[in-house]
């Protein structure tokens, strides 16, 4: 196998993971695929995946939450092929209701997988990408990332951290040719979305559940944007973006590229603090 073009998926046996990996796998990338259930993995790689003459789907059954393996998985990864792309896709719930009420074990849990974990796959894998000159890191955010979502805290705070991570690292790398850029995918109709139906309703906005249960009856799995920008960002014209939170769905990301100049030195796109004044409250504001 000699396609130099790898990349990491982590999350990738069930919902957006496996879309995601199809889609690369489409667009001539050999793959990394990581997530703890090794019978779907063996059944995508035999199923869809096979090896090509140019490409070639490599798994890794590993659990995230052991963040002190993330380390001893990238350096066998590494051993075997080069690396372009990390997409750091993994992500769990984590307990859903009033914090004070949640089981803080299994807060900590979701706060590794959903923050943790994507940033030590980053810290490994920049180091690779600085070595190499070039690379691409995708972060998958979710509902709570850029807004108050009561009942979930620790869902919404790890991906408002993840977020803010992607900001610092994509400045901190802006002159070293390494795209860092989150991803806002809207609801899909994934295993992730359909547990918020069995939720006690009490924890889960009206509108919301039922806009959930809309999405779930349709066959539409709604990633076909998702796949689209993910596509867009690698492609020679999207990697001029970098540090930014994109909603797929909402944002007309397509032309970016010719406002670059703009869109990278401005706040656009990013988490800020709104003032008063941004909101007609200008006794508030010294």
């Amino acid at each position: 196998m000699n396609n130099k073009n790898y990349a990491v998926i982590t999350g990738a046996s069930d919902g957006l993971g496996l879309e995601i990996s199809k889609t690369l796998w489409k667009a001539g990338y050999g793959l990394h695929l990581i997530s703890r259930n090794k019978k779907k993995l063996i059944f995508i790689k035999e199923s869809f995946l096979k090896n090509k003459n140019n490409q070639e789907c490599l798994i890794y059954p590993f659990d995230i939450e052991n963040i002190e393996e993330i380390n001893n998985v990238c350096d066998v990864i590494i051993k075997k092929t080069t690396v372009s792309v990390l997409i750091n896709n993994a992500g769990i719930h984590g307990p859903i209701g009033p914090f004070y009420e949640n089981d803080m074990k299994l807060w900590d849990k979701a706060f590794r997988i959903n923050f943790l974990a994507p940033v030590h796959f980053s810290n490994y894998f920049v180091k690779h990408f600085i070595k190499n000159k070039s690379g691409s890191i995708i972060n998958i955010s979710g509902g709570g990332g850029t807004n108050c979502r009561e009942n979930f805290s620790s869902y919404a705070a790890a991906k408002t951290s993840l977020i803010r991570f992607t900001e610092i690292l994509a400045k901190e790398l802006v002159n070293l040719n390494i795209q860092v850029n989150a991803i806002a995918p809207g609801q899909m109709n994934t295993k992730l979305l359909k547990e918020l139906v069995n939720q006690d309703p009490k924890y889960i906005n009206k509108k919301e559940l039922q806009k959930i249960k809309n999405l779930i009856n349709k066959k539409d799995n709604n990633m076909s944007k998702v796949l689209d920008l993910i596509i867009f960002l690698l492609s020679p014209r999207g990697k001029s973006i970098s540090g930014k939170i994109i909603s797929s769905l909402w944002d007309n990301w397509t032309i970016w590229p010719d406002y670059v100049d703009f869109i990278n030195k401005s706040d656009v796109y990013t988490l800020r603090r709104i003032t008063g004044r941004e909101r007609k409250f200008n006794q508030g504001d010294l």
